[in-house]
Protein backbone atom coordinates (compact mmCIF):
# COMPACT_ATOMS: atom_id res chain seq x y z
CA UNK A 1 0.00 0.00 0.00
CA UNK A 2 1.53 3.13 -0.97
CA UNK A 3 -0.15 6.57 -0.51
CA UNK A 4 0.49 10.48 -1.57
CA UNK A 5 0.12 13.74 0.45
CA UNK A 6 0.24 16.93 0.50
CA UNK A 7 2.60 17.67 3.75
CA UNK A 8 3.04 21.35 3.49
CA UNK A 9 1.68 24.01 1.55
CA UNK A 10 2.46 27.63 2.01
CA UNK A 11 1.02 30.75 0.37
CA UNK A 12 1.15 34.70 0.32
CA UNK A 13 -1.54 36.89 -0.95
CA UNK A 14 -1.01 40.47 -2.26
CA UNK A 15 -2.54 43.40 -1.19
CA UNK A 16 -3.36 45.94 -3.40
CA UNK A 17 -4.41 49.27 -1.51
CA UNK A 18 -1.61 51.61 -1.73
CA UNK A 19 -2.10 52.40 2.72
CA UNK A 20 -4.22 49.33 4.07
CA UNK A 21 -5.47 49.25 7.57
CA UNK A 22 -4.71 45.81 7.49
CA UNK A 23 -3.36 42.59 5.06
CA UNK A 24 -5.70 39.82 5.92
CA UNK A 25 -7.52 38.29 3.27
CA UNK A 26 -10.84 36.55 4.94
CA UNK A 27 -12.27 35.99 1.57
CA UNK A 28 -9.54 33.59 -0.35
CA UNK A 29 -9.71 31.69 3.36
CA UNK A 30 -13.65 31.66 2.61
CA UNK A 31 -13.11 30.26 -0.83
CA UNK A 32 -10.47 27.13 1.23
CA UNK A 33 -13.49 26.43 3.34
CA UNK A 34 -12.76 28.52 6.31
CA UNK A 35 -14.66 30.77 8.47
CA UNK A 36 -12.09 33.14 9.42
CA UNK A 37 -13.75 34.60 13.02
CA UNK A 38 -15.43 31.26 13.73
CA UNK A 39 -12.78 28.70 13.42
CA UNK A 40 -9.52 30.50 13.99
CA UNK A 41 -7.54 31.75 17.28
CA UNK A 42 -6.10 35.24 17.51
CA UNK A 43 -4.13 34.46 20.27
CA UNK A 44 -0.78 33.93 18.21
CA UNK A 45 1.92 36.67 17.35
CA UNK A 46 3.26 37.50 14.40
CA UNK A 47 5.90 35.96 12.77
CA UNK A 48 7.82 36.16 9.07
CA UNK A 49 8.06 39.91 9.61
CA UNK A 50 4.06 39.95 10.27
CA UNK A 51 3.01 41.72 12.98
CA UNK A 52 -0.16 39.62 13.61
CA UNK A 53 -1.30 36.02 13.63
CA UNK A 54 -3.94 33.24 13.73
CA UNK A 55 -4.32 29.49 14.20
CA UNK A 56 -6.95 26.67 13.82
CA UNK A 57 -4.73 24.03 16.64
CA UNK A 58 -1.18 24.76 15.51
CA UNK A 59 -1.54 23.00 11.72
CA UNK A 60 -3.26 26.27 9.70
CA UNK A 61 -1.89 29.55 10.66
CA UNK A 62 -2.19 33.13 8.95
CA UNK A 63 0.15 35.96 9.09
CA UNK A 64 -0.70 39.66 8.25
CA UNK A 65 -0.03 42.87 9.12
CA UNK A 66 -2.13 45.41 10.92
CA UNK A 67 -1.43 48.83 10.30
CA UNK A 68 -3.28 50.33 12.96
CA UNK A 69 -1.60 48.64 15.64
CA UNK A 70 0.39 51.15 17.61
CA UNK A 71 1.59 49.23 20.51
CA UNK A 72 3.61 46.68 18.09
CA UNK A 73 3.90 48.27 14.57
CA UNK A 74 4.51 46.52 11.31
CA UNK A 75 8.50 45.84 10.61
CA UNK A 76 9.98 48.62 7.63
CA UNK A 77 10.72 45.82 5.38
CA UNK A 78 7.60 43.98 5.92
CA UNK A 79 5.49 43.25 2.68
CA UNK A 80 1.56 44.43 2.48
CA UNK A 81 1.00 40.46 2.21
CA UNK A 82 -0.90 37.69 3.90
CA UNK A 83 1.09 34.84 4.60
CA UNK A 84 -0.23 31.52 5.09
CA UNK A 85 0.53 28.29 6.26
CA UNK A 86 -0.63 24.63 6.10
CA UNK A 87 1.34 22.29 8.01
CA UNK A 88 0.79 18.08 7.34
CA UNK A 89 -2.26 17.91 9.24
CA UNK A 90 -3.04 21.31 7.62
CA UNK A 91 -2.71 20.32 4.43
CA UNK A 92 -4.92 17.28 5.38
CA UNK A 93 -7.97 19.32 6.77
CA UNK A 94 -7.53 21.53 3.75
CA UNK A 95 -8.14 18.73 1.35
CA UNK A 96 -10.89 17.39 3.40
CA UNK A 97 -12.59 20.19 2.95
CA UNK A 98 -12.52 20.74 -0.67
CA UNK A 99 -13.03 16.88 -1.63
CA UNK A 100 -9.37 16.31 -2.20
CA UNK A 101 -9.14 17.83 -5.05
CA UNK A 102 -6.35 19.46 -5.21
CA UNK A 103 -6.93 20.59 -8.69
CA UNK A 104 -9.77 22.59 -7.89
CA UNK A 105 -7.20 24.07 -4.55
CA UNK A 106 -4.65 25.30 -7.19
CA UNK A 107 -7.44 26.65 -9.45
CA UNK A 108 -8.35 28.84 -7.00
CA UNK A 109 -4.78 30.09 -5.66
CA UNK A 110 -3.51 30.17 -9.58
CA UNK A 111 -6.88 32.59 -10.55
CA UNK A 112 -7.34 34.41 -6.64
CA UNK A 113 -8.21 38.04 -7.29
CA UNK A 114 -8.68 40.16 -4.39
CA UNK A 115 -11.23 42.76 -4.36
CA UNK A 116 -9.26 45.58 -3.80
CA UNK A 117 -6.88 44.79 -6.76
CA UNK A 118 -7.61 47.35 -9.69
CA UNK A 119 -7.68 47.32 -13.58
CA UNK A 120 -4.46 47.54 -14.98
CA UNK A 121 -2.21 46.54 -17.21
CA UNK A 122 0.89 47.37 -15.20
CA UNK A 123 3.10 44.08 -15.77
CA UNK A 124 3.50 44.17 -12.13
CA UNK A 125 -0.45 44.21 -11.44
CA UNK A 126 -1.46 41.42 -14.01
CA UNK A 127 1.22 38.58 -12.16
CA UNK A 128 -0.47 36.16 -9.97
CA UNK A 129 -1.79 37.65 -6.51
CA UNK A 130 -0.94 33.97 -4.95
CA UNK A 131 2.98 33.30 -4.60
CA UNK A 132 2.77 29.58 -3.76
CA UNK A 133 6.37 29.57 -1.99
CA UNK A 134 6.38 25.90 -0.93
CA UNK A 135 5.35 22.58 -1.73
CA UNK A 136 6.02 19.29 0.05
CA UNK A 137 4.46 15.97 -1.67
CA UNK A 138 5.04 13.17 0.67
CA UNK A 139 5.08 9.15 -1.00
CA UNK A 140 4.52 6.89 1.97
CA UNK A 141 5.53 3.13 1.83
CA UNK A 142 3.58 0.37 4.04
CA UNK A 143 5.26 -2.41 2.28
CA UNK A 144 9.32 -1.42 2.06
CA UNK A 145 9.35 -1.46 -1.71
CA UNK A 146 13.01 -0.29 -1.20
CA UNK A 147 15.26 -0.56 2.18
CA UNK A 148 16.52 2.15 3.60
CA UNK A 149 19.87 0.49 4.10
CA UNK A 150 20.12 -0.57 0.71
CA UNK A 151 19.77 2.97 -0.74
CA UNK A 152 22.17 4.23 2.41
CA UNK A 153 24.82 1.64 1.42
CA UNK A 154 24.84 3.12 -2.29
CA UNK A 155 25.17 6.55 -0.93
CA UNK A 156 28.28 5.35 0.71
CA UNK A 157 30.03 3.66 -1.89
CA UNK A 158 29.15 6.56 -4.06
CA UNK A 159 26.84 4.45 -6.36
CA UNK A 160 24.96 6.75 -7.46
CA UNK A 161 24.03 10.32 -9.42
CA UNK A 162 22.69 13.54 -8.32
CA UNK A 163 21.49 16.81 -9.22
CA UNK A 164 22.71 17.51 -5.56
CA UNK A 165 26.18 17.95 -4.16
CA UNK A 166 25.43 16.57 -1.31
CA UNK A 167 23.58 14.02 1.29
CA UNK A 168 23.47 13.54 4.86
CA UNK A 169 21.84 10.19 6.89
CA UNK A 170 20.78 11.04 10.63
CA UNK A 171 20.13 7.91 12.64
CA UNK A 172 18.57 8.07 16.36
CA UNK A 173 19.05 5.65 18.71
CA UNK A 174 17.92 5.03 22.34
CA UNK A 175 20.31 5.41 25.39
CA UNK A 176 21.02 1.26 24.89
CA UNK A 177 22.16 1.99 21.17
CA UNK A 178 19.10 0.51 20.12
CA UNK A 179 17.99 1.97 16.73
CA UNK A 180 15.23 4.03 16.66
CA UNK A 181 14.76 6.05 13.61
CA UNK A 182 16.68 7.03 10.80
CA UNK A 183 16.45 10.23 8.35
CA UNK A 184 18.41 10.22 4.48
CA UNK A 185 18.70 13.84 2.82
CA UNK A 186 19.61 14.35 -0.61
CA UNK A 187 20.50 18.13 -1.04
CA UNK A 188 19.86 20.47 1.91
CA UNK A 189 16.96 22.53 2.99
CA UNK A 190 19.38 25.41 4.06
CA UNK A 191 20.69 25.93 0.68
CA UNK A 192 21.01 29.37 -0.20
CA UNK A 193 18.20 29.24 -3.13
CA UNK A 194 18.09 33.18 -3.95
CA UNK A 195 14.82 34.10 -6.27
CA UNK A 196 14.95 30.66 -7.84
CA UNK A 197 13.96 28.85 -4.85
CA UNK A 198 15.37 24.88 -4.01
CA UNK A 199 14.33 21.05 -3.99
CA UNK A 200 15.56 18.80 -1.75
CA UNK A 201 14.59 15.21 -0.86
CA UNK A 202 14.07 13.21 2.72
CA UNK A 203 13.46 9.77 3.29
CA UNK A 204 12.46 8.71 7.12
CA UNK A 205 11.41 6.26 9.23
CA UNK A 206 7.49 7.59 9.97
CA UNK A 207 6.32 4.58 12.09
CA UNK A 208 9.09 4.89 14.31
CA UNK A 209 8.34 9.08 14.30
CA UNK A 210 5.01 7.77 15.75
CA UNK A 211 6.51 5.47 18.17
CA UNK A 212 8.47 8.30 19.80
CA UNK A 213 5.34 9.99 20.28
CA UNK A 214 3.25 7.73 21.14
CA UNK A 215 0.79 8.13 18.56
CA UNK A 216 -1.81 5.55 17.00
CA UNK A 217 -2.02 4.97 13.43
CA UNK A 218 -5.18 5.24 11.45
CA UNK A 219 -7.26 1.62 11.19
CA UNK A 220 -6.79 1.37 7.28
CA UNK A 221 -3.25 1.74 8.27
CA UNK A 222 -3.52 -1.17 11.08
CA UNK A 223 -5.01 -3.48 8.80
CA UNK A 224 -3.25 -3.43 5.96
CA UNK A 225 -0.38 -4.67 8.21
CA UNK A 226 -2.64 -7.12 9.81
CA UNK A 227 -2.87 -8.81 6.15
CA UNK A 228 0.94 -8.36 5.20
CA UNK A 229 2.05 -9.52 8.67
CA UNK A 230 4.61 -6.66 8.39
CA UNK A 231 4.40 -3.12 10.47
CA UNK A 232 6.38 -0.76 7.95
CA UNK A 233 5.79 3.07 7.31
CA UNK A 234 8.45 4.90 5.10
CA UNK A 235 8.33 7.96 3.99
CA UNK A 236 9.83 9.93 0.93
CA UNK A 237 9.31 13.43 0.71
CA UNK A 238 10.19 16.01 -1.25
CA UNK A 239 10.07 20.02 -0.77
CA UNK A 240 9.97 22.49 -3.82
CA UNK A 241 10.16 26.24 -2.68
CA UNK A 242 9.58 29.45 -4.81
CA UNK A 243 10.30 29.01 -8.51
CA UNK A 244 10.15 24.79 -8.06
CA UNK A 245 6.42 25.29 -6.94
CA UNK A 246 5.38 26.64 -9.99
CA UNK A 247 6.23 23.88 -12.18
CA UNK A 248 4.44 21.18 -9.78
CA UNK A 249 1.24 23.15 -9.66
CA UNK A 250 1.08 23.56 -13.37
CA UNK A 251 1.42 20.12 -13.94
CA UNK A 252 -1.26 19.15 -11.13
CA UNK A 253 -3.35 21.70 -13.01
CA UNK A 254 -2.65 20.14 -16.62
CA UNK A 255 -3.75 16.22 -14.99
CA UNK A 256 -0.68 15.05 -14.40
CA UNK A 257 -0.41 12.00 -12.11
CA UNK A 258 1.16 12.71 -9.26
CA UNK A 259 2.95 9.39 -9.37
CA UNK A 260 4.35 10.70 -12.37
CA UNK A 261 5.33 14.57 -11.10
CA UNK A 262 7.00 13.06 -7.82
CA UNK A 263 9.11 9.85 -9.49
CA UNK A 264 9.91 12.39 -12.05
CA UNK A 265 11.15 14.79 -9.74
CA UNK A 266 12.97 11.87 -7.40
CA UNK A 267 14.78 10.78 -10.31
CA UNK A 268 16.19 14.31 -10.92
CA UNK A 269 17.35 13.88 -7.33
CA UNK A 270 18.87 11.05 -7.48
CA UNK A 271 19.32 7.84 -9.41
CA UNK A 272 20.90 5.16 -8.13
CA UNK A 273 23.62 3.03 -10.02
CA UNK A 274 25.55 -0.40 -10.50
CA UNK A 275 29.09 -0.09 -11.70
CA UNK A 276 29.99 -1.51 -15.00
CA UNK A 277 33.32 -3.68 -14.31
CA UNK A 278 36.43 -1.40 -13.82
CA UNK A 279 34.98 1.34 -15.71
CA UNK A 280 34.84 4.59 -13.51
CA UNK A 281 32.52 6.97 -15.73
CA UNK A 282 29.23 6.95 -14.20
CA UNK A 283 27.46 7.74 -17.87
CA UNK A 284 27.91 4.15 -18.58
CA UNK A 285 27.03 2.26 -15.30
CA UNK A 286 23.75 0.55 -15.19
CA UNK A 287 20.86 1.44 -13.48
CA UNK A 288 20.16 -0.42 -10.50
CA UNK A 289 16.89 -2.64 -11.52
CA UNK A 290 15.57 -2.31 -7.66
CA UNK A 291 15.49 1.71 -7.55
CA UNK A 292 14.35 1.97 -11.53
CA UNK A 293 11.42 -0.08 -10.36
CA UNK A 294 10.08 1.78 -7.05
CA UNK A 295 10.47 4.83 -9.89
CA UNK A 296 7.95 3.19 -12.08
CA UNK A 297 5.08 5.20 -12.15
CA UNK A 298 1.52 4.88 -12.45
CA UNK A 299 -0.36 7.61 -14.94
CA UNK A 300 -3.71 7.15 -13.12
CA UNK A 301 -1.87 7.14 -9.67
CA UNK A 302 -3.54 10.13 -7.90
CA UNK A 303 -3.78 11.43 -4.44
CA UNK A 304 -5.53 9.25 -1.94
CA UNK A 305 -8.02 10.41 0.25
CA UNK A 306 -6.73 12.30 3.63
CA UNK A 307 -7.13 10.48 6.60
CA UNK A 308 -7.80 12.61 9.27
CA UNK A 309 -5.63 12.38 13.02
CA UNK A 310 -7.06 9.86 15.21
CA UNK A 311 -9.59 11.07 16.95
CA UNK A 312 -12.25 10.49 20.13
CA UNK A 313 -14.30 7.86 17.92
CA UNK A 314 -11.41 6.13 16.90
CA UNK A 315 -9.45 6.20 19.90
CA UNK A 316 -12.31 4.63 21.82
CA UNK A 317 -12.80 1.66 18.97
CA UNK A 318 -8.87 0.87 19.31
CA UNK A 319 -9.26 0.84 23.15
CA UNK A 320 -12.46 -1.83 22.78
CA UNK A 321 -10.28 -4.01 20.19
CA UNK A 322 -6.80 -3.98 21.22
CA UNK A 323 -6.79 -2.76 25.04
CA UNK A 324 -9.65 -4.24 26.70
CA UNK A 325 -8.78 -7.79 25.95
CA UNK A 326 -5.53 -7.20 26.89
CA UNK A 327 -6.53 -5.50 30.64
CA UNK A 328 -9.16 -8.10 31.39
CA UNK A 329 -6.11 -10.88 31.32
CA UNK A 330 -3.91 -8.53 33.08
CA UNK A 331 -6.51 -8.13 35.66
CA UNK A 332 -7.04 -11.88 36.17
CA UNK A 333 -3.62 -12.42 36.67
CA UNK A 334 -3.29 -9.75 39.11
CA UNK A 335 -5.60 -11.36 41.43
CA UNK A 336 -3.69 -14.66 41.13
CA UNK A 337 -0.38 -12.58 41.92
CA UNK A 338 -1.93 -9.62 44.30
CA UNK A 339 -1.44 -6.91 42.10
CA UNK A 340 -4.12 -4.28 40.55
CA UNK A 341 -3.62 -3.37 36.79
CA UNK A 342 -6.31 -0.19 36.74
CA UNK A 343 -4.19 1.29 40.20
CA UNK A 344 -0.56 0.76 37.99
CA UNK A 345 -2.35 2.17 34.87
CA UNK A 346 -3.21 5.02 37.18
CA UNK A 347 0.46 5.30 38.80
CA UNK A 348 2.58 4.30 36.22
CA UNK A 349 4.59 7.37 35.18
CA UNK A 350 2.96 8.76 32.41
CA UNK A 351 5.44 11.63 29.37
CA UNK A 352 5.22 14.71 30.44
CA UNK A 353 4.14 16.22 27.59
CA UNK A 354 1.67 16.21 25.14
CA UNK A 355 2.13 15.59 21.60
CA UNK A 356 0.72 17.74 18.84
CA UNK A 357 -1.64 15.23 17.59
CA UNK A 358 -2.40 13.80 20.99
CA UNK A 359 -3.32 17.99 21.88
CA UNK A 360 -5.34 18.00 18.57
CA UNK A 361 -7.50 15.26 20.23
CA UNK A 362 -8.80 16.97 23.09
CA UNK A 363 -8.96 20.30 21.29
CA UNK A 364 -11.21 18.04 19.01
CA UNK A 365 -13.45 16.49 21.61
CA UNK A 366 -14.10 19.89 23.81
CA UNK A 367 -16.13 21.09 20.26
CA UNK A 368 -18.23 17.60 20.41
CA UNK A 369 -21.56 17.70 21.69
CA UNK A 370 -22.41 15.77 25.33
CA UNK A 371 -25.11 13.97 22.97
CA UNK A 372 -22.08 13.00 20.57
CA UNK A 373 -20.03 11.55 23.47
CA UNK A 374 -22.30 10.03 25.59
CA UNK A 375 -23.25 7.97 22.16
CA UNK A 376 -19.34 6.95 21.88
CA UNK A 377 -19.15 6.18 25.23
CA UNK A 378 -22.55 4.26 25.26
CA UNK A 379 -21.54 2.09 22.76
CA UNK A 380 -18.10 1.57 24.15
CA UNK A 381 -19.57 0.15 27.46
CA UNK A 382 -21.70 -2.35 25.11
CA UNK A 383 -19.00 -3.46 23.41
CA UNK A 384 -20.31 -2.30 19.92
CA UNK A 385 -18.72 -0.93 17.28
CA UNK A 386 -17.77 2.36 17.20
CA UNK A 387 -17.73 4.14 13.67
CA UNK A 388 -14.55 6.30 12.62
CA UNK A 389 -15.00 10.11 12.00
CA UNK A 390 -14.56 11.58 8.91
CA UNK A 391 -15.30 14.83 7.43
CA UNK A 392 -13.25 18.27 7.45
CA UNK A 393 -15.02 20.51 9.13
Amino acid sequence: MQKYKIDWLSFSVKNYDEEPKNTLDENLLELLGYDFAEEFSTDISGKNFYNRGATISGYVNVYWNDYTDTKNPVRKNSSKTMNVVYTGQGSTDLALRNDNDWMKIFTILTQYEPRNKPESKDEAETKPSVNITRIDIALDDFDELVKFDDIEKKLKKGHYRSSKRSYNIVKTSDQFGQKLGETIYIGNARTASGSRGNVYARFYDKLAQYREKNQLVTSDVREHWGKTGKEVWQRFEISFSKNYTNSIVDDILNGESIDKIFKGSLRNLLEILTPRGTDKNKNRWYKTRWWEDFLEYDERKGFDLPERDVMLAETLEWLRVAVLPTLNVMEKIGKERGFDIYDLVRKAKKPAELSKKQSRLIADTRGKSDETINEYLTKFLLGIEIEKERGGK
